[in-house]
This record gives C-alpha cells, structure tokens and sequence, in this order.
C-alpha cells in the first residue's frame, strides 16, 4: 500500500467513469495533477495524520480521489452507506474531523468546496509511509442482524489480500475491470490500488449502469453478487448457439474471467457460466478477516468458495462454524463497540469466529453450507439450512427472492419475492418441484408472496444484497404466523 501513491507518475493503466452519461477518462498525467490539488486542499484544512475522514456518496471519480487523497496524507478515509449507514450519529460516535458528501455529478472540486485553479499542483507527490499496523481505513458490517460494527483495517491486512489476489488472477496491462458495488466496500478500493500497482484499467460505474458498461467498455473481468450474475444469465440456455452469442455480446466479448462471493450462489448459475465459456470463481472473505479463500484457474471446484489463501488457517468448532486465523489480521476488535460484544468475533486464540458453517473436503476445498444463527430447528428437532432450499428456489427464472423460516414449527414456511407479471401458480408450481426432490422435513409447505421486491432501499437487503431476515420476518411476521395457523 505504501507504493500505490508513488507509482502514479509511472502507471500504464486508466480509470474510466461516466459522469451526465458520458465517458470520463483519467490517466496518469491527470490523476497526479487532480490528486495534488486535492492533497493541498485537505491540508489547509488542518488535518493531521490518522485523522478519520468521512465520504459518503455513489461511485465517481470525486470518492475515488478523496481516498486516494486520504491515503496520500495518511488520513484515515471512511466510506458511508447513504442508504443505510447512521453516518450522521457516526460522524460523532467515531470521531471524525468531516464527512465530505458528493452528490450524484458532483466534481472533486465542488465537493472540496474550491475551485481548482485555487489549488496547487505543483511539488513531488509522496504518498504516506504506513507501518505494517497502522490504520488506513474503516469498514462497517453490512448488518444482516440491522447492527452496524465499525473496523479499522490495518495496512498489512490490505497488503496482504492484494498480494494473495494477484498471485492467484494475475492481473496487469490488457486487463479491464468493471467495478459497480459502491466504492465504501473494501474489496472495490482494493481494485483500485490494484490498477494502480499493477498496470490494469477500471472501469466504475453505478450499480444501475452496470448492464450498459458490460456492453460498451468490453471488460475482461467483472466483480458482482450472486444477484446480479443470476438474475443477468435468466433466460438465456447455453445449449442454444444463438442464446450463448447474445449472451457472450451482452457480456461484451472479451471476458476473461468472473468474481463473485459476499453471499451464497446456486451450483446451477456456476454451471450456466461454465457452460457459456465464462468461467465464475466464487471466493468467501467478511469484513473482519478480508480474503478467505478463493476459486481461481488451475483449482477450480463448482460449489466450494475455493481453497484457502496463504495466509489464513481455518479450524471448525463443534457446530461446525468455520473459525478464521489471519497471519496478518485485519483488526482483533471493532471500534465502536464494547470488548465483550467484539470478543464474540475476535476471539482471545486469534480466530474470527465467521458465523458461517462449512467444511474442507478431501482436497482442501472449502464449503460453506449456511449460517449458525439461521439453521430452522423445527418443532420436531429437525435441522433444516434454509440457504440451500432457498438457492433452488431462486434458479427459477420466476423468482427474485426466497426467505425461509420455521424454527418452533412444525414444517418450512417462505416469503418469495416474484419478477413482475408472475402469476401465483407459476410460483405454486416451482415450489412444488423443488420439493418433489427434498426429503418430507424440508420441503415448503405454504408460501407467502410478497408484494414488494426486497432491496437496499426498502431495508430487507444489505449493502451486499444479503437478505436480511429477520427485517422479512418483521415486515411479514403477521402473515406468517396466519400460514402457521397462529
């Protein structure tokens, strides 16, 4: 990390934005002269070294130079949810000498609140000497429980994910990525260091313009949820010539590889993207650990997240929970909240208790098969995962979203977000052929549909499009307990 501001004046690669819907190119000439200027207008404000610096807005070009501004000055930048952050109790509760927002189409300029011409860009751009435990950054918990936990990440965490990630990918002139998950994630900041170290375009964009960016910039490498490379490939059957060429332009042409990971994805999408020439690597990482593991090529398994990276070890406990130990860890505590609540995740042996469940396979693969807190014990003791009934549920081309409960009763009850213009039989039938092929216990036997989709926007999805179930459970506890007879 100590070398991406250095390497500025000598990068090979270019950023791409579209700002008013037209392409925004920035290379090395202009980037080192838009970041010194940023860099002097953010010391005339009087911060000092490991200060906490706030941005809250969508993906541009005025986030992307903010941090790398804050990394140059050895501030600490903070990226904000806008939906669903509190960032405003934050700003307080953290410490934070400002929090810049950038509303959609806003310069740097504007955001800095200075004319351009007012800042100077003159002098050699050094970028911050970190030490290895130094703080570069803050990252919050995506919240599936609706509870916000603040990390700080460490520089030889970062380091060390960008190092396992080239070492499997490779990365370098020629390649293309497009980002589109917002820029507060830590993955998507690490891809801009990356480019910057390692010589490769970025292409990034809002989520919405996602599609038409696949189409037009031609990426050879595209980072997504699980959402958006299934819902992408519906109704497109690789066994049909002429669907696998719309789908392969649709793509752009030149794909060489795909990313994703953040939350669970069905076998039958993995295969989809096999089938169509466009290899899809899951991997797993949380917050609290970075990189896990990671599917790349040359050690590629379809339903595991991979085999685990260098770096990490990974032990089991008696449930089954996946426990993590990092040679260099991001963090052994969250920052706002009290030891004992941190001590639940960073445990005193140096393991991150992931509250996933998994397992290694004879090969060193590792699975993950569901989370602890969300195993449905029924009323006859039987444990049922709701993940895996819930990925089938949503390889439908119908179906969107499937949330499953049924903990204290006696059979599986769901809540199914349908694509516009389905009709309830259509869902009806679905459910009955995924459970013709399920032993009688986990079969669902009612279901409500929905009558919203579940987004970021409306509280049930996290910012990585995880459900939030118990946000469903609550939005839908009265019709629920109708299915149950209660």
């Amino acid at each position: 990390m100590n070398q991406v501001i250095g390497r500025i004046p000598d990068w090979k690669g270019a950023f791409l934005f579209y700002e008013g819907g037209r392409p925004v190119v920035r290379r090395a000439e202009e980037l080192q002269s838009d970041l010194r200027k940023a860099v002097t207008l953010l010391r005339r404000e009087g911060f000092q070294r490991g200060d906490r610096i706030g941005i809250v807005g969508a993906n541009s070009y005025a986030w992307l130079l903010l941090d790398l501004a804050c990394l140059a000055c050895g501030f600490v930048s903070v990226g904000f949810d806008p939906i669903h952050h509190r960032w405003k109790e934050l700003q307080s509760e953290l410490g934070l000498r400002r929090t810049y927002e950038i509303p959609d189409g806003a310069t740097p300029w504007q955001v800095l609140g200075v004319p351009p011409e007012d800042a100077d860009d003159a002098g050699l751009l050094q970028g911050h000497a970190f030490g290895p435990d130094d703080i570069i950054g803050m990252k919050f918990t995506s919240g599936s429980t609706g509870e916000t936990k603040a990390i700080e990440l460490k520089r030889k965490s970062v380091d060390d994910t960008l190092t396992n990630v080239q070492g499997m990918f490779h990365h370098g002139p020629g390649d293309k990525l497009l980002l589109f998950l917002p820029l507060y994630l830590n993955q998507q900041r690490f891809w801009i260091y990356s480019s910057l170290l390692f010589d490769h375009d970025a292409v990034v964009v809002q989520y919405r313009l996602a599609v038409m960016a696949l189409r037009r910039e031609r990426p050879t490498v595209v980072m997504g949820v699980p959402e958006f490379f299934t819902s992408l490939i519906k109704g497109f059957d690789p066994a049909v010539p002429e669907q696998k060429e719309r789908f392969r332009d649709l793509m752009g042409g030149n794909i060489r590889y795909l990313w994703t990971g953040s939350a669970p994805i069905s076998l039958a999408t993995l295969k989809a993207y096999e089938a169509m020439g466009m290899p899809l690597y899951q991997g797993y990482g949380m917050n609290e650990t970075c990189i896990i593991s990671k599917n790349h090529p040359g050690h590629d398994r379809l339903g595991s997240v991979g085999k685990v990276v260098p770096s990490k070890s990974v032990r089991f406990d008696d449930e089954g929970q996946i426990l993590v130990k990092s040679t260099h860890e991001v963090n052994v505590r969250y920052a706002n909240v009290p030891a004992d609540v941190s001590a639940l995740t960073f445990r005193p042996d140096g393991y991150v208790a992931t509250g996933d469940l998994g397992h290694l396979d004879a090969d060193g693969y590792l699975y993950v098969t569901g989370r602890v807190k969300d195993i449905v014990v029924l009323s006859s003791g039987r444990k049922v995962s709701p993940i895996p009934l819930e990925n089938r549920l949503e390889e439908a081309a119908c179906i969107d979203k499937a949330v499953v409960f049924g903990s204290g009763q006696s059979h599986l009850a769901a809540v199914i977000s349908a694509v516009p213009g389905t009709a309830h039989g259509d869902v009806e039938a679905v459910v009955a052929s995924v459970n013709a092929r399920l032993p009688e216990d986990e079969r669902i036997r009612k279901f409500l549909l929905a009558p919203e989709p579940l987004t970021r926007e409306n509280g049930l999805l996290t910012s990585q499009f995880k459900v939030r179930r118990n946000a469903v459970w609550a939005r839908y506890e009265r019709e629920l307990l109708a299915l149950y007879g209660a």
